[in-house]
C-alpha cells in the first residue's frame, strides 16, 4: 500500500467517524469507501484500532507542528494563542467522543 493509500484510508476514517461515530465503523466500510479491496487494506491495517491510532498520531503530529510555529513566534500574544490552540485539542478529547479531529 502507497503512503498516498494509507493518508487517503486515514482521512477517511475520519471522516466516516465525524459523520456516523465508532459504532458502525468497520474495516469493511472503510475499503468499501476507499475504493480498494478488503484484503489489501487488511495487509496494512489489520484492525480499526490500527487505523484510529495512525489516526490519532497525525492529528498529535500536526497539532505539535503548529504549537512550535506557535511558539517560535515569541510575541507577547503567541502564548495566549499557543494555549488556545492546544485547548481546542483537550477540549474535543475531554467530550468523551475521543475525536482528535474538531469539527
Amino acid at each position: 500500500m502507497t503512503n498516498q493509500t494509507k493518508e487517503t484510508v486515514i482521512e477517511i476514517t475520519r471522516s466516516l467517524i465525524i459523520e456516523n461515530g465508532t459504532d458502525t465503523l468497520t474495516l469493511e466500510k472503510i475499503a468499501e469507501t476507499a475504493k480498494i479491496p478488503l484484503k489489501k487494506l487488511n495487509k496494512e491495517f489489520e484492525s480499526i484500532e490500527q487505523i484510529t491510532l495512525a489516526l490519532t498520531n497525525k492529528r498529535l503530529t500536526e497539532q505539535e507542528t503548529q504549537s512550535k510555529k506557535i511558539v517560535a513566534l515569541d510575541t507577547p500574544e503567541s502564548f495566549i494563542t499557543l494555549l488556545r490552540h492546544d485547548l481546542k485539542l483537550v477540549y474535543a478529547l475531554e467530550r468523551g467522543r475521543g475525536e482528535v479531529y474538531p469539527k
